[in-house]
C-alpha cells in the first residue's frame, strides 16, 4: 500500500500540476457525519494538501455552505486552512460552494 506521499509522488511524475480541492465540504466532525459520512475526514483532506504543498503541488480549498452547519462549523472550516496556508502557501484558491437542496 502506498503512503499519500508515494502517491502524489508518482502523480506529479505523471504530470499532475495541482490538485482541484473538492470534498472539503465542512470539518466539523458532527456535520461530516451527515452530509459525507462516505468521504475521508477533515485530518486526512487536510493532510492531502499538506503533503501536495510540501512537493511543490499548489491546490484550491472549498467549503460547503448552507447546509446544517453553524457560523462555528463555517468560521473553524476557514481557519484550519487559514492555518494550512500559513504554513504552506500550496492554496491558489478559496471556492465556496453553496449547497443545492434539489436531487441531494
Amino acid at each position: 500500500r502506498l503512503s499519500i506521499r508515494e502517491i502524489l509522488e508518482k502523480l506529479k511524475e505523471a504530470g499532475l500540476g495541482s490538485l482541484p480541492g473538492g470534498g472539503a465540504e465542512i470539518f466539523a466532525p458532527a456535520v461530516r457525519r451527515v452530509i459525507c459520512d462516505h468521504k475521508i475526514g477533515a485530518h486526512t483532506w487536510l493532510q492531502v494538501h499538506r503533503t501536495a504543498h510540501e512537493l511543490g503541488l499548489h491546490s484550491n480549498a472549498t467549503m460547503l455552505y448552507g447546509h446544517i452547519e453553524s457560523a462555528e462549523d463555517s468560521t473553524d472550516h476557514l481557519l484550519e486552512l487559514r492555518k494550512l496556508q500559513d504554513e504552506t502557501h500550496g492554496f491558489q484558491t478559496l471556492i465556496p460552494l453553496a449547497f443545492h437542496p434539489a436531487n441531494t
